[in-house]
C-alpha cells in the first residue's frame, strides 16, 4: 500500500519523530540522545515522543528539540489512537521510528503512524529475548513496518529467526559510541599518550596499527564533538586523584566495575559473586557499579551479605561514565543476554580491557584475546580466572586495551551509526515518493542485511561518517497532548 504524500513539504528537512515509553538513564536512551544530537539539521529534523512521561532524558532533550508525552494515559488508554496520528498529521511527520522491543511504543507508534498517513515507518530494536519480545500484535503489524532495525548483525539474525520480523525487512546498523567522549583519560597507565592518541608501536602486531592513526579511522579529528551537548568534559569533573579520593578507594587499588543498568538481564549477581571469589584471593581489590534501578535495594543487600562494605560501592547513575572508567583496570560484564551492549562499547573505547560473557552480539565486538575476553554465560569460575589473570598482568591489560580501541574507533564509532540512521530514511522515503509519483530515483546506499555477517578480520561492516548536527537547531519545545 503506497501512503499519501499529499500536503507533505517539497523541501526542507524531512521530520522524523522518535516515539518510545519514556526516557530514563539506558544504553538505549543514551544511544537515542547521541543520534537525535547528531542527525543532520540541514536533511532532517528529529522530534521525540515519549508515550507515557520523559524521565531525565527527555526532560534534557526538551530544551533541545520539540518533545511530546502524555499520549497514552494508561494500559487500556485507547485513546492514544486519536491523539498519536492527530499529533503526527499536526506535526507532517515524514517518517516515524519506534524505539525498543515489542510494547506499546512499538505497537502505538507504527499504527498511529500508519493512521496519520506517514510514509516511513520503522522499529529499532535493542534488546533480544526476555523480558523485551516482539509479541503476536506486534507482529500482525510486520506488513506496514518498512524496516526493522537490529543492532548488531546476529541480532538481526535473531530478529528475522526468532522474533517474527521478516528477513527482507531487517536491517542492520550496529551501535556506536563517541570516541571522542570516551578516549583514555590524561595520566593513564595505558597505551595511549597524554592526549589520548595512540602511541606508536604500542598496538604492535595489530593490523593497521601501524599505518592509520586513530583521527582517519575514525573519520574526524579528536574534539571534533565540541559544541554538542553533553560531549565535552564538565568543568567541575574531578581529576583522577580526586575521584578516587570521593569514591573511598585507596591509593593504587585494582578496581574492577561494571555500568549496567539494575534490571534481572544484567546479572548483577554473578558480578557480586565473581567479586567475591576475587577478593578471596586479592582482599586489595575494589568493585564498582554504576547504575540505577529498582533491584538496587536487594542488590546491595545481597552484597553485603558476600562483601566488606568498603570493598563494593554502587554509584547509581552518573553524568561522568568516562572519568569513571578511566579508574577501572578491569570491566566486567555478567549479562545473561545483551544485543549490542553500549556499555562494553564505551570501556573498550577508553582502553580498557573487558571480560564478558559469550552471549548475543558481544562475540562481534570482542575478539576473544586480542580485543577483551569472553567466558561461557553464568560461568563464574571462569569469569573470576579471567579476572585475576588480568590483575595480574599489566602489560596484557594495555595490549587488550589499546586493540580494544582500536576496534571501536574503526567500527564502533557514533557517526557510523548515525550515517546509518540517515541512510536507511533517505533510502525508504524516497523509494516512498517515488512510488507515489511514478517518478525514478537515483540508487542510494543501503544498510546491510543480517545475512551480511563481517568476516573474522571486521571488514566489511558499514562505515561512513554522519554530518554533524548545525548549531543553530531548532530549539526545544515540549508539549503534552
Amino acid at each position: 500500500m503506497i501512503r499519501s504524500f499529499f500536503g507533505r513539504q517539497a523541501t526542507g528537512p524531512l521530520r522524523v519523530m522518535f516515539v518510545t515509553t519514556s526516557m530514563p538513564v539506558g544504553g538505549m536512551e543514551t544511544l537515542l540522545v547521541e543520534l537525535i544530537r547528531r542527525l543532520d539539521r540541514q536533511r532532517f529534523a528529529p522530534e521525540l515522543c515519549c508515550l507515557k512521561y520523559l524521565d531525565v532524558l527527555g526532560e534534557e532533550l526538551a530544551r533541545e528539540i520539540p518533545v511530546h508525552t502524555g499520549i497514552l494515559r494508561s494500559k487500556y488508554d485507547l485513546r492514544v489512537l486519536y491523539r498519536l496520528p492527530l499529533l503526527m498529521r499536526r506535526r507532517r511527520i515524514d517518517a516515524v521510528v519506534t524505539v525498543g522491543t515489542g510494547g506499546d511504543k512499538m505497537f502505538w507508534g507504527r499504527l498511529a503512524a500508519f493512521a496519520a498517513g506517514v510514509p516511513v515507518i520503522c522499529s529499532a530494536l535493542h534488546s533480544t529475548g526476555l523480558p523485551d519480545r516482539v509479541e503476536r500484535l506486534n507482529r500482525l503489524l510486520s506488513p506496514i513496518t518498512d524496516a526493522f532495525i537490529g543492532v548488531a548483525h546476529a541480532h538481526g539474525r535473531y530478529l528475522a529467526e526468532h522474533e517474527g520480523c521478516p528477513a527482507e525487512k531487517v536491517r542492520v546498523i550496529p551501535n556506536g559510541v563517541d570516541v571522542a567522549r570516551f578516549r583514555p583519560q590524561a595520566g593513564e597507565k595505558t597505551g595511549y599518550g597524554q592526549s589520548g592518541e595512540l602511541r606508536t608501536g604500542a598496538t604492535a602486531g595489530l593490523p593497521g596499527s601501524a599505518h592509520a592513526s586513530e583521527a582517519s579511522l575514525s573519520g574526524r579529528q579528536p574534539g571534533a564533538t565540541a559544541g554538542l551537548p553533553g560531549s565535552a568534559r564538565p568543568s567541575d569533573t574531578l581529576g583522577p586523584a580526586e575521584l578516587r579520593a570521593s569514591l573511598g578507594l585507596p591509593e593504587g587499588c585494582p578496581v574492577v566495575g561494571i555500568v549496567a543498568a539494575l534490571r534481572p538481564e544484567k546479572n548483577h549477581e554473578l558480578f557480586l559473586e565473581v567479586a567475591r571469589r576475587v577478593y578471596e584471593q586479592r582482599n586489595d581489590v575494589r568493585f564498582l557499579i554504576v547504575g540505577n534501578g529498582r533491584r538496587r535495594g536487594e542488590l546491595e543487600s545481597l552484597a553485603a551479605r558476600l562483601l566488606p562494605p568498603e570493598v563494593v560501592r554502587f554509584l547509581g547513575s552518573r553524568p561522568d561514565v568516562p572519568e569513571l572508567l578511566s579508574l577501572f583496570d578491569v570491566f566486567l560484564l555478567t549479562s545473561h543476554m545483551e544485543a549490542n551492549p553500549v556499555s562494553i562499547l564505551e570501556a573498550m573505547a577508553c582502553g580498557k580491557p573487558v571480560v564478558a560473557p559469550r552471549v548475543g552480539s558481544i562475540p562481534e565486538s570482542i575478539d576473544d584475546g586480542r580485543t577483551g575476553l569472553l567466558f561461557n554465560p553464568g560461568d563464574a569460575r571462569a569469569a573470576t580466572d579471567l579476572v585475576l589473570g588480568l590483575l595480574a598482568n599489566r602489560a596484557r591489560r594495555v595490549e587488550i586495551g589499546a586493540a580494544a580501541r582500536q576496534w571501536v574507533v574503526r567500527y564502533g564509532s557514533v557517526e557510523s551509526m548515525v550515517a546509518g540512521y540517515e541512510n536507511l530514511i533517505v533510502e525508504l522515503f524516497a523509494r516512498k515518493r517515488s512510488a507515489a509519483t511514478d517518478r525514478p530515483i537515483e540508487p542510494r546506499p543501503t544498510i546491510f542485511r543480517p545475512d551480511e555477517a563481517p568476516a573474522a578480520d571486521r571488514q566489511g561492516l558499514p562505515g561512513g561518517v554522519g554530518q554533524p548536527a548545525s548549531a543553530d537547531a531548532e530549539a526545544g519545545a515540549s508539549s503534552n497532548v
